[in-house]
């Protein structure tokens, strides 16, 4: 895999829209996505408002960080389903680079598709 692998999901759900200008689109399914990783087993911190326009998490797995970015993609018209996107994130750290890089990129694998896996598994609930 490359030096930092992203994982994006786009689809078509039915969770609120919140545009009050007070937080970003997407809290309840930010704390659906966050409650279905923990309950499989992944240490999940609970979701973040992200610079205003989209929530976060990170899951952990020892020195290994996913950043989870939940966004309401918001290019369809106003009526539900709305389209939203989720992007995994997991870069390798500079000392990573240089030493102990091919069993990061490993254990890295193996956690994204952990959590890819859980997210799958969060469509069919």
């Amino acid at each position: 895999m490359s030096a930092s692998p992203h994982t994006i999901v786009g689809f078509v759900a039915d969770f609120p829209v919140r545009k009050d200008g007070v937080e970003p689109a997407g809290k309840e399914l930010a704390q659906f996505v966050h409650t279905h990783l923990t309950k499989i087993g992944l240490r999940t911190s609970s979701p973040e408002d992200w610079e205003s326009w989209a929530w976060d998490m990170v899951t952990r797995d020892g020195d290994l960080e996913v950043l989870t970015i939940v966004a309401l993609v918001d290019d369809m018209d106003a009526t539900p389903p709305r389209q939203w996107l989720v992007t995994n994130d997991c870069a390798v750290p500079l000392l990573k680079k240089f030493f102990g890089r091919a069993e990061f990129e490993t254990r890295r694998d193996s956690l994204l598709r952990r959590l890819c896996e859980g997210l799958h598994a969060c469509s069919e609930q």
